[in-house]
């Protein structure tokens, strides 16, 4: 074949299934190892993430809190918004009474604080409890949240008390009308314990929410709730066995 001229591919493939080529003696075979020409797939394994839900979580109040929201918005309510109000339900509680309606874990988010626990039900990540808050909240559709049923305020809301929901109507009140992502951005400038997470999300502990709110004693207040989860799990520990 001459020097220089491109091989076409089905001369390429005969020259890839030859084991045997021409020698640099005249008429001397050599022998070769032909490698594959296709490699191999690579396959990565995919470790599913499974969010932990605290002993002390109260899976049932949460979902009170949601089907709250969704009920005032005609039964059912855009997800993003219904993570902001019940963001600053707790944190107005924080503000006014030293301890939130939920007793959450927060983070920060791209789309700003969120309740980390009452997030993962409301994506059905919840790997316990689910029935706590399917009664109240059924399976997410596309972006918006449903009660999933209609909710008397506040004879069904068992879990709530007047304190709790005189807060919470307050909220509404004040950003019933506000767009979603309008609210969004709204927490990044009034919210200043969320930091950008980028595309991950950053844990916001309980004394830096405090501390923002101009508490005296933020580390004391956030010891007096971290020894109340405690106590909560311990009791509910005890009812299991």
């Amino acid at each position: 074949m001459p020097v220089g001229r491109e091989l076409s591919p089905r001369q390429r493939r005969e020259r890839l299934r030859v084991g045997r080529q021409r020698g640099p003696v005249a008429g001397q075979p050599v022998m070769v190892r032909v490698l594959a020409a296709v490699r191999k797939p690579r396959y990565i394994r995919v470790m599913n993430y499974v969010p932990q839900i605290p002993d002390w979580f109260l899976t049932r109040k949460a979902a009170q809190v949601v089907a709250y929201f969704a009920a005032r918005a005609g039964g059912r309510i855009n997800i993003l918004k219904a993570t902001k109000l019940l963001y600053l339900s707790d944190r107005e509680s924080m503000a006014q009474r030293d301890h939130p309606i939920t007793n959450d874990s927060y983070v920060s988010m791209p789309f700003g604080p969120v309740n980390s626990c009452a997030y993962n039900y409301m994506n059905g990540a919840a790997p316990v409890r689910q029935e706590d808050w399917l009664e109240f909240i059924g399976p997410r559709s596309k972006n918006d949240l449903i009660a999933s049923q209609s909710i008397d305020i506040p004879a069904d809301l068992d879990e709530l008390s007047r304190g709790d929901i005189r807060i919470m109507s307050e909220i509404w009140e004040n950003f019933e009308d506000t767009d979603r992502f309008d609210l969004a951005e709204w927490t990044h400038k009034f919210c200043p314990e969320w930091r950008n997470p980028g595309k991950s999300s950053i844990p916001i502990d309980l004394a830096t929410i405090f501390r923002k709110l101009e508490k005296d004693d933020p580390i004391g207040l956030a010891e007096d709730l971290q020894a109340e989860r405690r106590f909560v799990a311990e009791r509910l520990a005890q009812n299991d066995v």
